[in-house]
């Protein structure tokens, strides 16, 4: 193995382990990871012969990847296989999708401290703390949407 192969090997190995750490299937962070390494774009096949995985985990991480912007299928013509690559602004969707989720579960909160009313409760102060915790995630999250799409707009995830 060359020294580029053992650097490429580590680094999707790397981004198998985030990408469970956060959530995700292991094999989609190896294909992002594929993906950012080698570029593209790649064949069916060759991502499941590069990845060293089935068709089926194959199709599955593209279904996945693809559904978090990350990834674009496309034809070639008069070719019949399909091939990847990264989206566009891949960067950008995985943001988006944090800041949404961060202000949906801030809303969520939101409603419950209404519905509890203020009180010296320390049901309340909790509460409101993790509703400060999900602002600020929102918050940092939109602020590096800006700073990745270069707007300068406020817009909404």
């Amino acid at each position: 193995m060359t020294r580029l192969e053992s650097i490429r090997a580590d680094f999707l190995d790397r981004m198998s382990l985030i990408a469970a750490a956060d959530g995700m299937p292991p094999i989609s962070g190896r294909m992002f990871a594929l993906l950012v390494f080698d570029g593209g774009p790649i064949s069916f096949g060759d991502l499941a012969e590069r990845l060293n995985v089935s068709r089926g985990s194959v199709s599955n991480s593209v279904r996945f990847l693809e559904s978090r912007g990350v990834l674009r299928r496309f034809t070639r013509p008069g070719e019949r296989g399909e091939y990847f690559d990264l989206a566009e602004d891949p960067y950008s969707g995985l943001m988006e999708r944090i800041a949404r989720r961060a202000r949906d579960a801030e809303t969520e909160i939101s409603i419950t401290l209404e519905q509890l009313g203020k009180t010296l409760d320390d049901r309340y102060a909790r509460l409101s703390e993790l509703s400060l915790f999900y602002g600020a995630v929102y918050d940092s999250a939109a602020a590096t949407l800006t700073r990745l799409t270069g707007e300068n707009d406020d817009r909404t995830p």
